[in-house]
C-alpha cells in the first residue's frame, strides 16, 4: 500500500504521463480536472486503430471519434431520462432496423385525465428551418390527425370509430388519379356496391 489513509501525490514522466502495463482497480472516485480541450480520456482500439476521446465540454460530457473512422455502438438497451437530439450540419438520419424480426417505433403517451379524456397526445412533428409545418399523431380524444400548422387546422382526421374526415384548409381537394368507392376504380370516379349505388348532393 502506498500513501495509506493520507493519500499521496504521484508525479509522472514527460508531460506528467503515467504508463501502466497491467490492470488498474479503484475502489472509490476518479476525478479528472479538465481545464482545456487538451484534457481527456483517450481509448484506443486494437492495434492502435480507433482513438476515442471522452472529455468535459462545459456542462456536457462529449464522446468523440478522434479519427472519424468509427461509430458509437451500444450492444444492449439504453434508457434516457431526458430529450435526445440528433444534430449535424449535413443530412441526418434515424434508422431503426431489424434483420430478422419486426421493427417498431412506439410512442406511448401518458394518462392523467387532462382535456376531459384519460389519455395524453402523441405526435411526430415536422419542422423546416425551425418552423413547425406539420404534426402527425394521436389526439387525447383518440383521433389520429394530420395537422397543418400553416393553415392552423387538422386537414386529415381518422376517428376512433374508423371514419375518415378530409378538411382541406382552402376548401380545395384535388385527385390526380382515379377514385373508387366500394370498388376498385376503372374510371376517374367509380362507385360500386352489391346493392344500389346512390349519389346524394345536398346544399347545406
Amino acid at each position: 500500500e502506498i500513501g495509506g489513509a493520507t493519500g499521496f501525490t504521484f508525479a509522472g514522466g514527460a508531460n506528467g504521463a503515467i504508463t501502466m502495463g497491467g490492470a488498474l482497480g479503484v475502489d472509490g472516485i476518479i476525478t479528472a480536472n479538465s481545464s482545456s480541450t487538451d484534457d481527456y480520456v483517450r481509448i484506443y482500439g486494437s492495434s492502435g486503430t480507433g482513438k476515442w476521446d471522452i472529455y468535459g465540454n462545459g456542462a456536457n460530457l462529449r464522446i468523440s471519434d478522434n479519427e472519424s473512422a468509427g461509430i458509437l455502438v451500444v450492444d444492449t438497451g439504453a434508457t434516457f431520462g431526458g430529450n435526445v437530439d440528433i444534430y449535424k450540419t449535413t443530412d441526418s438520419q434515424l434508422q431503426i432496423e431489424s434483420l430478422n424480426e419486426d421493427a417498431t417505433i412506439i410512442i406511448n403517451s401518458g394518462a392523467d385525465g387532462v382535456g376531459g379524456a384519460n389519455r395524453e397526445e402523441g405526435f411526430i412533428r415536422f419542422y423546416q428551418d425551425n418552423a413547425d409545418h406539420f404534426t402527425l399523431g394521436k389526439r387525447n380524444n383518440g383521433q389520429f390527425v394530420l395537422l397543418d400548422h400553416v393553415a392552423g387546422t387538422d386537414v386529415i382526421t381518422v376517428q376512433d370509430n374508423g371514419g375518415i374526415l378530409l378538411t382541406p384548409a382552402n376548401l380545395l381537394m384535388q385527385l390526380t388519379g382515379s377514385l373508387g368507392i366500394g370498388v376498385v376504380a376503372s374510371r376517374k370516379l367509380h362507385i360500386g356496391s352489391a346493392g344500389d349505388s346512390n349519389i346524394r348532393m345536398e346544399n347545406t
